[in-house]
């Protein structure tokens, strides 16, 4: 499977099939009572500009890069944007803003469409629906990507007390009230859409050769209706499938597959206008569990030692389903984001 079919997987990340898999209501599997030496796997790198790093084709996306990328937007990263992006996503980035944001319209009459920001460890990503064409059962995605190479080998469990911990600061915020584009600031969805956002990791067996994502939704417009129903896993079979499995997650109490970090946000349906921090914690047994979940439920043999898997891709995403009749808008900004092994038996390590 080429890189660009894998990214096409996190476009269908939760709406279409969120009603099957797995629920669970019991204690996790885990312990913070000691201390860990930490490895960094990957950590959001401080860029100068945005220039070379917005892309809307997948199969230009360079590895050991940070990257913002759109899809189902049309040509959503092909203009240097003057106006201020951080009205919708809450980052204000400094003068000049071109330097720092790219979008479908950069002048003035593209207020509200379709953008991605970079500065420093910051990013920000506009999604605005009516700013494309409607293909069918569309989804629309903006998202910040690094992405490993197989021979790169970067395992992110190297013992059997590694445990895996991934945090960000998140904004979702309100938004500046404006009648272009349809755009009415913050989330705002109509005719069935609806928007989330989540982080997302890749990773790949290397025993069988198959892939599987890690997703944890930090943010679903269906609110307790949707995290209500638990951890699922499920299959990406429809828009652009790629059939690779979903292992799926949030941050509340009572989870199996992963486990929030004591200082972390919950999981949420509303919007917040100020920084919020999210951390999640996958120690050995959590992905052994989950993988052995995925065999069972699908009948799969992806092997149950995380040491056997190698790390391909990181993601930090909003996104809209809209179907036919839908429309919709999200804004999000996120900084520091940060991927490393805890063990007690490491010393301080990076891969970058």
């Amino acid at each position: 499977m080429c890189r660009a079919e894998s990214i096409i997987a996190v476009l269908i990340i939760i709406f279409l099939f969120s009603g099957m898999g797995i629920m669970t209501a019991v204690m996790p599997f885990h312990n913070d009572s000691k201390d860990y030496g930490s490895k960094i796997i990957y950590q959001q790198e401080s860029v100068s500009s945005i220039n070379g790093r917005a892309y809307s084709d997948p199969s230009k996306i360079p590895y050991h890069q940070s990257t913002m990328v759109t899809f189902g937007l049309g040509n959503a990263t092909s203009q240097a944007v003057s106006w201020d992006v951080g009205d919708f996503t809450g980052l204000h980035v400094p003068e000049p803003k071109e330097n720092y944001q790219r979008g479908i319209n950069g002048n003035a009459d593209g207020y509200g469409w379709t953008a991605v920001q970079m500065y420093k460890n910051y990013a920000g990503v506009l999604i605005n629906t009516w700013s494309a064409s409607h293909d069918g059962d569309s989804i629309a995605n903006g998202q910040m990507s690094y992405w490993w190479m197989e021979s790169d080998d970067v395992r992110p469990w190297t013992s059997t007390t590694s445990i895996l911990k991934l945090s960000y600061y998140l904004m979702i915020p309100h938004g500046v009230n404006t009648s272009t584009g349809g755009h009415v600031g913050g989330v705002y969805l109509v005719g069935g859409a609806v928007a989330y956002s989540s982080t997302l990791l890749l990773l790949k067996d290397t025993v069988t050769g198959k892939e599987v994502w890690i997703v944890v939704n930090a943010y679903d417009s269906r609110g307790d209706d949707f995290f209500d129903n638990g951890e699922f896993i499920m299959y990406d079979t429809g828009y652009h499938p790629t059939y690779i499995p979903m292992i799926e997650s949030y941050y509340g109490s009572g989870t199996r597959f992963v486990y929030r970090g004591s200082n972390s946000s919950y999981s949420t349906g509303n919007m917040w206008d100020s920084w919020k921090y999210f951390e999640y914690r996958m120690n050995y047994d959590n992905f052994s569990y989950a993988i052995g979940q995925l065999n069972e439920q699908y009948e799969q043999n992806y092997s149950t030692d995380p040491m056997n898997y190698i790390l391909l891709d990181i993601t930090v995403q909003a996104e809209i389903s809209w179907p036919q009749g839908g429309n919709g808008t999200i804004g999000i900004s996120f900084y520091n984001v940060q991927l490393e092994e805890l063990n007690s038996a490491i010393p301080e390590f990076s891969w970058m």
